[in-house]
């Protein structure tokens, strides 16, 4: 089944405190599993300004929370 989907793409540091999205696609129609392909290549191509970059593919009409990771979870 095919939606309209958009990429985002976000930089952030090494703790995921900080992130900043650094590139956002134009909405497109689409399966999720030809989202996910155009995901992978946007983030070789994306520029490793950040240690860490975190790309979703985001289905139209969903709602985004900013959250910030628990500390604990990342010390492992």
């Amino acid at each position: 089944m095919e939606h309209i989907f958009f990429i985002l793409i976000a930089g952030c540091s090494h703790d995921l405190s900080t992130c900043q999205v650094q590139e956002a696609s134009q909405p497109f129609l689409g399966a999720e599993s030809h989202c996910e392909e155009q995901l992978n290549r946007l983030m070789l191509e994306t520029p490793a300004e950040w240690p860490v970059i975190e790309g979703r593919c985001v289905a139209a009409g969903t709602e985004l929370v900013l959250a910030q990771p628990d500390p604990s979870e990342l010390a492992s």
